[in-house]
């Protein structure tokens, strides 16, 4: 049967959630989040019940906790619509709305005390990617921030990112990755982030980042530019690695390794559940760009742009359908769960947790 996405409220561990200082006002137009009282609406009707009774019930993480298994009072956060839909598979605007606040020692402190609460439990004090939870993500690793290496980006291939992609990562999240959308953060906390995140490499602290590569207009989609798409998919040397089918199969996958030598798999291209998007244009963005420190290298000097353009539209072929709504949420027409996803909401729960500075030292972040 189905169910409409308003039917229930992501249901996470926590107490206190109300209290915290840091928690942004409810949004009114926040990559597509409405009114508390009804969290779900910008993908209302398109769902399955499946998921959203998982969900319901708290849904389970890679290791088998509930969110709502942590020893509090199971509370519905629903605060948070962004979450909610995100971890039914839906995909989040990431731009800022308002101007980007003066990076100052204010917002430098800022950015050191949000990252404490939030990130160092699985990016690490340091920011190397060695948090006390990033054992349990051996599957999913935390980015290290201290080698300036970066997967989402505007730029170039082998460049630094620009200040714009790192608050559109930290915004929309990763799919299929712990790395959850931090909306409840406001807009000046998440700029706060991005300062301290550059800090953590020198590079990318003083280097400007280049300019974000040209996109061109897309083309009109046809039978005969997905024609060419599968064909050059085929020839480039996409399907040895994602198969011919795209699910991630392909006779490379077994021994892919990526920048720090950990076994990686290539994405199903056919689950919707992309890194950076998978809208057309998000798609073009990642052939071209490729994404550091992974097997995903840039096609750039592979394929023309209007090669690139036919392959991302193939590739778009592939994922289920969804439906793009005014406010920019890209919502799947049938939800899913992740269990990486999962597992990122409730850690993120965790740092919500009332919890003095001597017990984070204690527990190692």
């Amino acid at each position: 049967m189905m169910h409409s996405w308003t039917s229930t409220a992501l249901v996470v561990s926590l107490a206190a959630c109300a209290c915290r200082s840091d928690r942004a006002a409810p949004p009114t137009d926040n990559g597509g989040a409405t009114s508390t009282a009804d969290p779900l609406a910008p993908c209302d009707g398109i769902t399955h019940g499946a998921a959203i009774r998982q969900l319901r019930r708290g849904g389970m993480g890679m290791h088998g906790m509930g969110m709502h298994g942590m020893g509090t009072n199971g509370t519905i956060v629903d605060t948070w619509p962004d979450l909610d839909i995100w971890l039914l598979g839906a995909e989040l605007p990431g731009a800022p709305a308002a101007p980007r606040p003066p990076v100052d020692d204010a917002l430098r402190a800022r950015g050191t005390e949000l990252y404490a609460r939030h990130c160092a439990i699985c990016h690490g004090t340091r920011g190397d990617g060695k948090g006390p939870m990033a054992a349990m993500l051996a599957s999913s690793p935390p980015q290290d921030f201290t080698t300036g290496v970066y997967k989402l980006r505007s730029t170039p291939p082998g460049s630094l990112p620009t200040d714009e992609d790192l608050f559109r990562t930290i915004s929309r999240g990763i799919h299929g990755t712990t790395m959850i959308p931090w909306t409840d953060l406001s807009e000046s906390d998440r700029w706060a982030l991005v300062a301290r995140l550059k800090a953590f490499s020198p590079d990318v602290a003083d280097e400007p980042a280049p300019a974000p590569i040209t996109v061109p207009s897309a083309p009109e989609q046809t039978p005969g530019l997905l024609a060419r798409g599968k064909q050059l998919f085929e020839t480039a040397g996409c399907a040895s690695c994602h198969g011919v089918s795209g699910k991630g199969d392909g006779p490379g996958a077994a021994v892919l390794r990526d920048a720090a030598g950990r076994p990686v798999h290539p994405t199903d291209l056919t689950s919707r559940r992309y890194r950076r998007g998978a809208l057309t244009s998000e798609i073009y963005v990642t052939v071209r760009t490729g994404l550091d420190g992974t097997p995903m290298a840039s096609f750039a000097n592979v394929l023309s742009p209007d090669d690139t353009w036919a392959v991302a539209a193939y590739v778009h072929s592939l994922a289920p359908p969804y439906v793009v709504t005014a406010s920019g949420v890209a919502c799947p027409a049938i939800a899913s769960l992740d269990a990486w996803e999962l597992e990122g909401a409730r850690i993120a729960a965790m740092t919500m947790m009332p919890m003095g500075a001597r017990m984070r030292r204690h527990m190692g972040w």
